[in-house]
């Protein structure tokens, strides 16, 4: 990411709350929750411009390393677009 950095306090926060959610419209336009906290195995800093994020994949409920930046760091839609995304199986 060009200009934020990830951080240890907001990392801190994140993991010390007990149950983190998001809404989200299914496809027949239905608002589901989605607990972030139980779909989020590890988020590791390796340095403040670098992460590694283990997410869960469930069928039905599907997580984007995006909506976890957003919900964590608060990172914009803009600087989403710019990072760059690894996946590693």
């Amino acid at each position: 990411m060009q200009a934020e950095n990830f951080s240890e306090v907001e990392l801190a926060t994140f993991n010390s709350k007990s149950a983190v959610s998001i809404e989200r419209r299914d496809r027949k336009g239905k608002l589901k929750k989605i607990d972030l906290k139980a779909m989020v195995f590890s988020i590791e800093l390796i340095d403040s411009r670098q992460l590694q994020i283990t997410l869960s994949s469930e069928p039905g409920k599907t997580l984007r390393p995006g909506e976890v930046l957003r919900q964590v760091f608060s990172v914009s839609e803009k600087q989403i677009k710019q990072a760059r995304i690894v996946k590693i199986n």
